[in-house]
């Protein structure tokens, strides 16, 4: 389950461009466009099962995914990391693209159509984790659904494709639209689940709006029919913004302010109930994503990346499960036989090994064992 294509990267990279930013491969506002013409022309085919494994359109679809991957080539890491502050996720998300992309190539040559057109999509969870990290970013209004297929998409989707482009307003009006008069949501509560979730992320991170989080909570309640857990937590997030909403203006140190939103939900939580302070949860992700565009001691940053892998932890059912281990590692290589990089080393060691396990046992892969030895050691083990 470790992907991470070329939705999350595009969109994740435009959203942050600046009009004056240039490359050695030429204006970077120029580049980020012609990456845009590549995806907008491939977008189609991906959502229409039938377009994309059309053997009259096998050539044409092929030329559209290698296009994309050359133009892949004119992202710069560096102008990433000046606009976002030194964030794991912009290398890994730009590391990954090239990867990803040949990897979907390759299936499609391989007449595996299914595969590879589920990598694409798939990579949408990623695409709404990284625009909905924090405010930076301008919004686009130059894609629309009506020029994309959506005979196979579903409102989660949809959504996502609008906050792909930073459309918050439309991601939202989509959302909302289905959860309040559609018929999908209703007939499946993990479905309707997942669509209040993502309006909270974007009200959150992308609009840390705590008024339009609160509206959206009250519209909810009374309106929709919900499972009693499900509906425990809407009171609870109320209860949440209602907080939000009673803060002080005054600057607060954002690391301290995210510990205690992180430690004060985990003692609250239990059992189904445990999202019961998902509100809070993303709250801390934006300030500690925050933290990060700071100019702070490598020791601060060991603790922000451990806060971040806890936190995304807590959110991993909602996407966010790749997350975790790429903020711990990062934290173990940041301030290497520490005592940060201890705790950050047996949280990563947990995750791998619980993530290899299953009824038949344990079989964690031997380059992943590798990496363990390498990474316990740095730590200081």
């Amino acid at each position: 389950m470790k992907q991470l294509s070329m939705f999350i990267i595009f969109t994740f990279i435009v959203s942050c461009t600046s009009k004056n930013a240039k490359n050695e491969n030429g204006n970077w506002p120029d580049n980020m466009q012609k990456l845009a013409a590549t995806l907008t022309d491939l977008l189609p085919f991906v959502y229409n099962q039938e377009k994309f494994e059309d053997p009259s359109n096998k050539e044409a679809v092929k030329g559209k995914m290698k296009k994309f991957f050359e133009a892949s080539h004119k992202i710069p890491k560096e102008r990433a990391v000046e606009l976002l502050g030194k964030d794991p996720l912009v290398n890994m998300s730009i590391e990954s693209l090239e990867r990803e992309v040949a990897s979907a190539i390759s299936s499609f040559e391989r007449g595996n159509y299914r595969y590879s057109r589920h990598l694409l999509q798939h990579t949408l969870n990623y695409c709404f984790a990284c625009h909905t990290r924090n405010q930076i970013g301008p919004k686009y209004d130059y894609w629309d659904l009506k020029n994309i297929d959506t005979g196979d998409m579903n409102v989660i989707q949809k959504s996502q494709v609008m906050v792909a482009t930073r459309q918050f307003d439309k991601a939202k009006e989509i959302l909302q639209s289905n959860l309040l008069t559609g018929t999908q949501s209703s007939e499946n509560p993990y479905f309707k689940e997942q669509a209040i979730k993502q309006y909270l992320s974007i009200v959150v991170r992308a609009e840390e709006s705590p008024q339009n989080g609160y509206k959206f909570v009250k519209d909810l309640m009374g309106k929709v029919t919900l499972p009693i857990y499900l509906s425990r937590n809407l009171k609870s997030w109320e209860d949440s913004f209602l907080d939000w909403l009673g803060e002080k203006k005054a600057n607060k140190n954002s690391l301290n302010h995210a510990k205690k939103l992180i430690e004060s939900a985990d003692i609250i939580h239990t059992g189904a109930d445990s999202d019961s302070k998902y509100v809070d949860y993303l709250r801390a992700s934006t300030l500690l994503h925050q933290e990060l565009g700071k100019n702070i001691t490598k020791k601060n940053r060991a603790e922000v990346l451990y806060y971040l892998g806890v936190v995304y932890g807590l959110l991993s059912d909602s996407g966010f499960w790749e997350l975790p281990d790429v903020y711990f590692e990062s934290c173990i290589r940041e301030l290497p036989k520490s005592q940060l990089a201890k705790a950050c080393y047996s949280r990563y060691e947990q995750d791998i090994i619980v993530g290899y396990s299953g009824s038949a046992g344990t079989f964690i892969p031997t380059d992943e064992r590798k990496k363990l030895t390498m990474l316990k050691e740095l730590a200081g083990y």
